[in-house]
């Protein structure tokens, strides 16, 4: 890369930030999907029977899973669609 032109080299790091970008948000929903899943077999196994929690656990499982989707999804679209403002 020492050899290379500023303009090439410039093109080549927005391209490894644009893929880092990618796999990043591709991990971060991932994570969230799977955390969405656990908390769906938790509602499942409680609605049939098989868990019992209070009312309370229940509402502070589903807020924070509802916090938690809200914010890694609003960072991720924040940081991919940033402007230059």
């Amino acid at each position: 890369m020492k050899n290379l032109p500023a303009k090439n080299i410039i093109e080549i790091e927005r391209l490894q930030n644009i893929l880092e970008r990618k796999k990043y948000a591709q991990l971060i929903f991932v994570f969230v999907g799977f955390w969405m899943l656990v908390v769906f077999i938790i509602l499942i196994f409680y609605g049939t029977g098989r868990l019992h929690y209070s009312d309370t656990i229940l509402s502070v499982l589903l807020g924070t899973t509802m916090v938690d989707i809200c914010a890694f999804l609003g960072l991720v679209i924040k940081y991919l669609f940033k402007t230059n403002a």
